[in-house]
């Protein structure tokens, strides 16, 4: 049986939107095996965790960072960006665990350090800097970016063992242009050591996530007046 014009039209339009969209994912690490997508690089501290559903990032000074990374594509549009870190040996060890994004237009970066402070780079200087957040070994400590491409803006926040998310910036980034596209190459979690001994610095990724905000724009007059007619013709078919 043909679908109906108007549902034919209306999935026409959502594709057309949907290709004006970055491409998204959301991970979990439930699976059994690490999902080929991912990039495991720099030094050799990076395991993907099946038993316990994570992805552990370790690293010793001198070794070069720890990374793992995913190519990203598509359209820049509006986007939520979201990793959910666990600190399972980090505080005092001397380390940063960094959350960066690449594009066409540039990058940006959060640090998060051994000390309990984070700030946010972006080409020219720091949006933040040194901002403190209480958290422990054995937390959870999750960020969040929601960019908005009619204003060129991105709000981020944080959030610790899933509580309230708490704001850390609002603007449109450095530079006259602003963030525009930072997202649509690769996104990358890296672990550095920059102090030395033990215990060494060991966090879990436990979710990460990218998610299109896709509009599905108002259907127009001549679009429900197409739809209309296309229902009375199979009405009266029947």
């Amino acid at each position: 049986m043909k679908a109906p014009l108007t549902a034919t039209l209306l999935s026409a339009s959502i594709i057309s939107a949907s290709q004006a969209a970055i491409i998204g994912f959301n991970e979990d690490f439930t699976g059994a095996t690490l999902d080929p997508a991912w990039n495991e690089g720099g030094a050799t501290g990076g395991a993907f965790d099946a038993a316990n559903d994570h992805y552990s990032i370790t690293n010793t000074n001198g070794s070069g960072g720890t990374k793992l990374s995913r190519n990203e594509g598509g359209t820049l549009g509006d986007y939520t960006h979201m990793v959910t870190l666990g600190l399972n040996s980090f505080m005092g060890t001397g380390a940063d665990v960094k959350w960066k994004t690449f594009g066409p237009d540039g990058f940006t970066e959060m640090v998060f350090n051994s000390f309990g402070n984070v700030r946010q780079f972006h080409p020219g200087g720091n949006l933040y800097n040194n901002v403190p957040i209480t958290v422990a070994d054995g937390d959870t400590l999750s960020f969040k970016q929601v960019y908005t491409l009619s204003s060129n803006t991105m709000d981020v926040s944080y959030s610790v063992n899933g509580d309230l998310y708490q704001p850390l910036y609002s603007g449109t980034g450095n530079g006259a242009s602003g963030f525009q596209n930072v997202i649509t190459n690769f996104a990358e979690v890296e672990v550095f050591e920059f102090g030395a001994g033990d215990p060494v610095p060991t966090v879990t990724i436990e979710n990460w996530s990218l998610s299109p905000t896709v509009a599905i724009p108002e259907p127009s007059t001549s679009l429900l007046l197409a739809g209309c007619f296309a229902l009375t013709a199979i009405r009266r078919r029947r």
